[in-house]
């Protein structure tokens, strides 16, 4: 078996799992198909499992595994579609709200001629992966036998139910009493240490959650610290008093993750600088960035080798993408949209703008309203 191949398609396919069975599938017309089409990938992936179990050397077997790439290929590139629209959406009635402080509730529904489109796409997808599952049967591909071990990823968040806190009174006690003392003394950091399983999180949580630091702290912010096996991670919209540098440093963290491969962020006018973690995130495969105050990206894009897809959104200031160089460097990049960035959208006009030259190589461009390239083979 070619294992390049099947190992791209295991990847496109888990990954779609996660988009394909996610909110998408509640606010769409088209539902019924989307769920169609997570049921199809779930399928895929029983059957890639009995592929991955055995010595295949059939040319056969090859072809069919380069067929299910191409087509989860296509099934992300509408997937991420679906969720640049949703994104889009959210921007035109925060705007909306923003300016007028009334709602157009037509923004809160996509145009019917990109529903028609995406649902014509999802029933063609859905008719391809039937195809390649009947192929499957042919080649004797089996949906797998047993069940592959997944580690379990615990989720952290600010939200702790009291009637679960047993025996740590005294220590939040104590805790409250440091961070709430009058006194000249500033404490920046308190560590919490203990062995795994011990409750720290959770008392950390409930002193996040006291009345007494609500009151103390006008805005606080949860970080995510380092959740490894992390693979998908939305944050914002923050207040807009929270300043960038304790934005970034709730991010910390993240930068340790091998598996991250989803990653929306809204930021603020105001703040000129993206984190600094995401430069680390080398497995990375679609970045949606929302509302920063960059002129620039900075030149570490094209260290994310593994980016699929890069969104842009709401960026009223940015005028350049980082370097061709930087952006070549790219390989794996099929999908670029820019929305709401109209210096950016300026630069970047086919042929003419100054930027177009850096992004030119990329097979999917939207920009503004407009598809500047669209590839229609993938």
């Amino acid at each position: 078996m070619d294992a390049v191949i099947s190992a791209t398609a295991q990847v496109t396919v888990e990954k779609l799992l996660a988009s394909a069975t996610s909110e998408l599938s509640l606010v769409w017309s088209f539902k019924k198909d989307l769920r169609k089409l997570g049921r199809s990938l779930k399928m895929m992936d029983l059957v890639l499992q009995d592929a991955e179990k055995r010595e295949v050397t059939n040319e056969a077997v090859k072809l069919w595994l380069k067929n299910l790439r191409d087509v989860t290929y296509d099934a992300a590139h509408v997937l991420d579609k679906i969720n640049y629209e949703n994104m889009r959406s959210k921007v035109e009635i925060q705007n909306q709200t923003k300016i007028r402080g009334c709602l157009n509730i037509f923004s809160l529904t996509p145009p019917l001629a990109f529903q028609w489109r995406m649902a014509r796409r999802i029933k063609d997808i859905n008719m391809d992966l039937k195809t390649i599952e009947d192929d499957a049967n042919t080649y004797d591909l089996r949906v797998a036998d047993y069940a592959p071990l997944v580690p379990l990823v615990m989720e952290t968040d600010s939200i702790t139910v009291d009637s679960n806190v047993v025996g740590r009174d005294a220590n939040q006690a104590e805790i409250l009493e440091l961070i709430t003392n009058t006194n000249d003394s500033v404490i920046s950091v308190l560590p919490i240490v203990g062995m795994g399983g011990l409750g720290k999180t959770t008392l950390a949580r409930s002193v996040f959650n006291h009345e007494s630091t609500k009151s103390l702290f006008g805005e606080k912010i949860w970080g995510i610290g380092s959740l490894r096996n992390l693979r998908k991670l939305d944050i914002g919209k923050f207040s807009e008093s929270i300043d960038f540098n304790s934005f970034q440093a709730a991010l910390d963290g993240i930068q340790q993750s091998k598996s991250l491969w989803h990653l929306t962020l809204y930021g603020w006018e105001h703040w000129d600088s993206l984190p600094y973690q995401i430069q680390h995130l080398t497995s990375l495969t679609n970045l949606y960035l929302v509302g920063f105050g960059n002129e620039a990206l900075p030149e570490w894009f094209g260290g994310l080798s593994s980016l699929f897809t890069l969104e842009l959104i709401n960026f009223k200031k940015l005028r350049h993408m980082p370097s061709k160089e930087a952006m070549q460097r790219l390989t794996g990049l099929r999908s670029l949209s820019v929305y709401r960035c109209p210096l950016l959208e300026k630069s970047c006009r086919e042929e003419r703008g100054p930027e177009w030259s850096k992004i030119s190589h990329i097979p999917n461009i939207w920009m503004g309203q407009t598809w500047l390239k669209r590839c229609q083979v993938w």
